[in-house]
């Protein structure tokens, strides 16, 4: 799917595929809304090998910690604070420009992810909908 299925209330995602060392897999998204109020459609996936858990938008938080400018003046978030109930992780991009100028610009790119300050896993993160 892509920008074409999104309401007019939403403006784009941003999205995370984490790899976590403790074999833990992790997977969230946040449509982003002109409003600024969570969807009811952002979802995620926790998962360490035997058990998986869906998250629903309360289960979850995505919060935007840091910026970078592109070149048009458009600010992308680089980095994250996911929340989990009372597990906090950190997101962060490896590089800052990973923005991708095509028919869509959107910012897609490798991640490191922290925990307490400790690097405890890799990912990808997709972001769209922040060069309006």
């Amino acid at each position: 799917w892509s920008t074409s299925l999104l309401s007019r209330q939403q403006t784009g995602w941003a999205w995370f595929a984490l790899m976590l060392a403790n074999g833990e897999d992790l997977m969230a998204f946040r449509l982003l809304r002109e409003d600024g109020e969570r969807s009811r459609f952002d979802h995620g996936m926790l998962a360490d090998g035997a058990t998986q858990r869906v998250l629903q938008p309360d289960d979850f938080e995505l919060l935007p910690l840091t910026y970078w400018t592109d070149p048009t003046g458009a600010e992308w978030p680089v980095v994250w604070e996911l929340k989990i109930g009372d597990r906090r992780l950190l997101v962060r991009a490896l590089l800052d420009d990973q923005l991708m100028d095509t028919l869509v610009v959107y910012w897609e790119g490798l991640v490191e992810v922290l925990e307490e300050g400790e690097i405890v896993g890799r990912g990808y993160m997709e972001l769209t909908g922040y060069n309006r």
